[in-house]
């Protein structure tokens, strides 16, 4: 997938500088790092396998084996850099790349950009909501009643466990007071620039559909103190005898995406889905103990699983579903 997006781009550029790809012997040097390709790829393979087996399992007798997909993304947030790229679980068998192409609704993994949002309003992780049943009205006689798996408490809960534990209840109330433009203004500014997103309360719980490689870039952007960087894959080209033709540095802009004060405020809230929220399986199941920080996210039935986890030179995302 990474050749074809790679192919992609050098037709392009060199068609912008007048080079012929075929015969004058370019080489592009890419940000992918071997060794992190390598592991995301044997992640993927292991991952998928255990997960199929899961699927076979309640497949109803008589309906058709569907297999599973998944997408992972891992890039460098300081420079947008990008490590690892898997578009889907075999090239050979499917081509469309689950990265660049596939968009999908990111459910709960959208949540930091309307926690974030409410932060930037000065709202603070210990500002509580009730945890209540909601309703909201969407005009047109339409009524939203977001619910969670559990049933709602009845007691005060704060944006820091409202986020930590992924509370929709909470979610939906904090979106009904900062309002959904500002959500997708943040989201957008962060790193979702692709995908239109529509400014409606169900935002909040991510049912507009983003790619991975939008969302990655995003959570880069929060892990980076607020500063966006945009994705990169190509470091140099060079010519048949290694002299330098173009080298890409970094794209940076000067307005920071989000008051890195805010950021850092986001990254401590989020340190708490890994530490003891819905991505503590980071911690007990697979041993990681550098300090990260991250969320998960399903949309309805379980349609998408998405996760994606941050540390300051590392974010890396991903997808799975059918």
């Amino acid at each position: 997938h990474v050749a074809q997006h790679l192919r992609k781009w050098l037709i392009s550029w060199a068609d912008s500088k007048g080079y012929d790809i075929y015969s004058d012997g370019l080489k592009v040097r890419t940000t992918i790092d071997a060794n992190i390709q390598k592991l995301a790829n044997q992640a993927v393979a292991r991952q998928l396998g255990q997960l199929q087996k899961l699927a076979d399992g309640q497949r109803k007798a008589g309906a058709e084996r569907a297999m599973l997909q998944a997408g992972f993304l891992a890039l460098d947030p300081r420079s947008g850099a990008v490590r690892a790229w898997v578009g889907s679980r075999d090239f050979a068998q499917e081509q469309f790349d689950h990265v660049s192409q596939a968009r999908r609704q990111p459910g709960s993994t959208f949540k930091p950009f309307v926690y974030g949002a409410a932060f930037m309003q000065g709202l603070s992780p210990s500002f509580a909501f009730i945890d209540k049943p909601v309703a909201i009205d969407t005009g047109g006689g339409d009524v939203w009643t977001p619910s969670d798996a559990t049933p709602p408490t009845g007691q005060p809960t704060t944006l820091r466990d409202g986020l930590v534990y992924s509370k929709n209840t909470i979610t939906a109330q904090l979106v009904q007071k900062i309002g959904p433009a500002s959500v997708g203004q943040l989201a957008q500014a962060l790193g979702v620039r692709q995908s239109k997103l529509d400014l409606v309360p169900s935002l909040a719980l991510g049912t507009s559909p983003v790619t991975l490689l939008e969302m990655v870039a995003a959570y880069g952007s929060i892990a980076n103190g607020g500063h966006y960087m945009q994705p990169v894959l190509v470091g140099s080209v060079e010519d048949r005898q290694g002299n330098l033709l173009q080298a890409f540095t970094p794209v940076s802009e000067s307005a920071l995406a989000m008051p890195r004060a805010d950021a850092l405020t986001l990254v401590d809230v989020m340190r708490g889905v890994i530490d003891q929220g819905t991505g503590h399986a980071i911690r007990q199941r697979y041993g990681i103990q550098a300090d990260v920080a991250g969320k998960t996210g399903t949309t309805q039935d379980n349609t998408d699983g998405w996760f994606i986890l941050m540390h300051p030179q590392l974010v890396a995302g991903a997808w799975v579903g059918f």
